[in-house]
């Protein structure tokens, strides 16, 4: 008697059947010719697949949609209904989504093959309108996918790429084998396609339609995935129940079992032993080891699996890591789930009690008495989640007269408000159940955690944007409860009012009162980066991953730097750090801060950790530029007064103090933790005469001087651009030096020390750059900035000791013919009165920069060359035409 197959069952033979003729198909000689030329078994090909479905079912657990070359796109649908004018996530929500399947125009040429969706068991035409935002797409991650299946990743995508082109060619034979004659019954027709796609559901086509039926556990699970939290849907895509784990689990289950066994064989051999233990052991045993003989004979009669039950659960615990504790666990009580579902839906007590009874009975009248069976079946019709334990436990809890029915005087007694204000607890309940983290909270209220004064107008409109359900009204009675009549809060208090029922909040604000922790790590990183061979490798890393270099990457793009740079550093200390790393509104990270952060972190002398030294003078600075507006000092005078209030008895002068003094004042006052020799040496570096005294004018002359570098790099991190001049001249414009060489300002260079200067016409620069590429041998540059619109140009030929002056006119945007007849006629003119050699050298750079570098030039957005005008002034005499003079040293 032959037997019946299900439908899936068929379709699972239909899949196999597809898997062995792809794998005998590779073995073939002409598909090992390919370029692509794997043999492949069925296994193989099963693995790939089964890997396939389990990360195409993980990204729609997760509400991220997978798009699939040449395939289609597995996504979520858009609401079915939506409501003009109406933004809120919420109400637009309310039907849910449900998975779909949009095939690609690519999928069949030549065949029109439209999108379909399953309505219970039927398929229908799908209209592609597109999917709300929320929902992320991405393209398929092969090498992810080589990880579930366990193989390489160019044999599993070769792998799934013949199944979709097997069902590719299965697609097209169906129209060829519909448009065959009918009267040829020996042909066998094939009208539809039916494929399996493991923990997704099966592939369909037919009728010129493509659908997905979705198995109804990714159905149920995608309901709702778009109103879930982040760190929700992270936790539904957890995929740490692997092949491994289970072996681990079974292996140890194993190991249990025998050493159960063992036990049970040794105490049946004390049994039948005639040994016996007396008193004195008995009682050693229970006092120092809390071992009790009689208890161990008692429990062989009891139920055997209850040991092996038990050993079961710790097991499963640590190696099942299952969803994590949520706002209904089994340690609340129905009541405490009761009261939250109150608090979502803004009702009073007896209003819940009649909403509560339309679950229940259906009537709305006050006078309703509820049993044990009708309260039971209201819970289940009420969409929250709640145990069988909670919902049986939960009739005895609100039958407060024990008269086996529910009234509302029970309700209201049982039912109570556990703080004064319910919108506040119900915000709590939201933060509560959500799992969300600080950082989360406060971005949400669009609140800068380090805020120390947060207004009630501040909190109003922070409340509105936590929850998008409270009025003005609300948010005001809300704002005041938090406040109680103060006129400012800080973040702390917040986070204590907010968070005051969660431990993990509070243990996580103690964490980022831990400073020194967080210096000493940003310590650590910089030491393990200085041992590296490439020092420069945390920028360089930075800068790789900034894509749209804006400075800023994501938290994820910053912690998988750190890790690549191979510096020691664990996971958890890592995502500690992220809680002090500061963050911007959008969330990104300006690692260029953070870099300036490692730059700038104190030393600490070895032996003594609460004593630091300065990195260099620019710290300095930056120190005693705090402490003077901590001090309310705005200016060296008023600095050396205050001094001077605090030693009047060993200052003579009143604007001149001894170095001794200062470097005391600097000590005691402004860097107590900071070591006395470190001090010394940059006292003596404001003491610019070098007299042992350090008066008004070496004070301003210092912060002035230092004030200019500290500037002065900033403008070179941000341009970027920068040109050296030489250290054996300085220039002069309208007999006002521009620059003086100080070789103390850049100690640091390894060459010899050389002047900067960066000029505001970046585009200009540009242009210069271009025409030193072109000189044969090497020039040094002298650049300053004169007006908007006008350049000068230094160039000094090593072998006359000449000057050549190209001044540079900078206008809108010409057309390149234009420009290069206009310079080329004004060369022509000059070669008559100036040095033939040089000249034809320079007319030569430029025929060569305009022949060969049009689209360099025509790349400076709007600036380019019009006017070259060549002069030859004397050394040291002044040029009354071009009103500057070079000056030599």
């Amino acid at each position: 008697m032959a037997t019946l197959k299900t439908e899936q069952s068929q379709i699972s033979q239909q899949t196999q059947q597809v898997f062995d003729q792809i794998a005998f198909q590779s073995t073939k000689r002409l598909s090992l010719m390919q370029a692509t030329s794997m043999a492949f078994n069925d296994e193989d090909i099963s693995s790939s697949w089964n890997a396939f479905g389990q990360y195409i079912a993980r990204n729609l657990r997760m509400g991220r949609g997978i798009y699939i070359q040449n395939f289609g796109l597995f996504t979520l649908s858009a609401p079915e209904f939506s409501l003009q004018g109406v933004t809120n996530k919420q109400l637009l929500e309310k039907e849910g989504r449900v998975p779909v399947f949009i095939i690609s125009k690519d999928f069949c040429k030549g065949k029109d093959i439209k999108s379909g969706i399953y309505i219970g068991d039927t398929l229908r035409s799908y209209q592609v309108i597109g999917v709300n935002g929320n929902i992320p797409q991405q393209k398929a991650n092969f090498m992810e996918i080589s990880t579930y299946a366990q193989k390489g990743k160019e044999e599993t995508k070769i792998c799934i790429e013949r199944v979709i082109k097997n069902l590719q060619n299965q697609a097209r034979q169906v129209k060829k084998n519909k448009n065959q004659n009918k009267k040829k019954k020996t042909i066998q027709k094939q009208t539809s396609i039916n494929f399996q796609i493991p923990n997704v559901g099966n592939l369909k086509i037919r009728n010129g339609l493509a659908g997905v039926q979705f198995n109804d556990y990714i159905c149920k699970v995608t309901k709702d995935v778009s109103k879930k939290p982040i760190q929700e849907k992270i936790l539904r895509g957890d995929m740490t129940l692997t092949k491994e784990k289970l072996y681990q689990f079974q292996q140890q289950q194993q190991q249990q079992q025998q050493q159960q066994q063992q036990n049970q064989e040794i105490i049946n051999n004390l049994q039948k032993s005639q040994v016996s233990i007396d008193q004195t052991a008995q009682n050693y045993l229970s006092t120092k080891m809390n071992i009790n003989i009689d208890d161990i004979f008692k429990k062989k009669n009891k139920n055997k699996n209850s040991i092996s039950q038990q050993i079961q659960n710790q097991t499963q615990k640590s190696y099942i890591n299952g969803t994590k504790e949520s706002i209904n666990s089994d340690n609340q009580t129905g009541i405490q789930i009761l009261t939250f579902w109150i608090r979502s839906k803004h009702l009073n007590k007896e209003d819940s009690f009649i909403e509560f009874s339309k679950f229940c009975k259906g009537n709305v009248q006050r006078s309703t008495k509820l049993t044990e069976d009708e309260v039971i079946k209201g819970l289940l019709n009420m969409d929250i989640d709640m145990t069988s334990e909670q919902a049986n436990q939960i009739f005895g809890q609100l039958d407060y007269n024990k008269d086996k029915f529910v009234c509302i005087n029970d309700w209201i007694k049982v039912i109570k408000d556990d703080t004064d204000n319910q919108l506040l607890q119900r915000i709590k309940d939201i933060i509560k159940k959500q799992h969300l983290k600080l950082d989360d909270v406060f971005k949400t209220m669009q609140i800068d955690r380090k805020n120390t004064q947060i207004s009630e107008k501040t909190l109003v409109k922070a409340l509105r944007q936590l929850d998008m359900n409270l009025n003005e009204q609300k948010s005001l009675s809300v704002a005041k409860s938090i406040m109680q009549n103060k006129q400012y809060i800080d973040s702390s208090t917040l986070i204590k009012v907010l968070c005051c029922e969660n431990d993990n909040y509070l243990e996580e604000s103690k964490e980022l009162e831990d400073l020194n922790w967080h210096n000493d790590m940003l310590l650590r990183i910089k030491k393990q980066i200085n041992t590296l061979p490439n020092p420069n490798i945390a920028e360089q890393l930075f800068q790789k991953s900034d894509i749209r270099n804006s400075g800023k990457i994501n938290s994820s793009i910053f912690k998988t730097c750190i890790l690549d740079m191979n510096i020691g550093i664990n996971v958890k200390d890592l995502n500690r750090l992220m809680r002090y790393i500061e963050k911007e509104f959008d969330g990104l990270i300006d690692y260029n801060k953070f870099l300036k952060s490692l730059k700038r972190i104190d030393y600490r002398i070895q032996g003594n950790k609460n004593i630091f030294c300065f990195v260099d003078s620019i710290d300095f600075y930056e120190k005693l530029i705090i402490f003077l507006k901590r001090r309310q000092l705005k200016d060296a005078e008023e600095l050396l007064k205050d001094i001077l209030v605090q030693n009047k008895h060993q200052i003579r002068h009143i604007n001149e103090i001894t170095n001794e003094i200062f470097t005391e004042f600097l000590k005691k006052e402004a860097f107590p933790n900071s070591d006395i020799q470190d001090l010394e040496k940059y006292v003596t570096q404001i003491d610019i005469d070098k007299d042992g005294i350090i008066s008004q004018e070496d004070l301003t002359t210092f912060l002035s001087r230092i004030s200019y570098i500290y500037k002065d790099q900033n403008v070179q991190k941000k341009q970027k651009i920068q040109q050296i001049f030489s250290p054996k001249i300085s220039l002069h414009l309208n007999n006002q030096k521009l620059f003086y060489l100080k070789s103390e300002i850049y100690s640091k260079l390894k060459k010899s020390p050389k002047e900067i200067f960066l000029l505001s016409q970046i585009k200009t620069m540009m242009v210069l750059q271009l025409l030193k590429n072109f000189l044969k041998k090497q020039t040094q540059f002298q650049i300053f900035h004169s007006k908007q619109k006008m350049a000068y140009l230094p160039l000094w030929t090593n072998r006359k000791s000449e000057w050549l002056i190209i001044r540079l006119f900078l206008k809108p945007q010409m057309p390149q013919r234009q420009i290069q007849r206009k310079l080329m006629k004004k060369m022509s003119v000059k070669r008559r009165k100036t040095n033939g050699n040089l000249h034809k050298k320079l007319s030569k750079i430029l025929k060569y920069g305009f022949r060969m570098k049009k689209q360099a030039l025509r790349m400076l957005l709007g600036l380019q060359i019009m006017i070259l005008t060549v002069q030859f002034p004397k050394v040291t005499q002044k040029s009354s035409q071009n009103r500057f003079y070079i000056k030599k040293i």
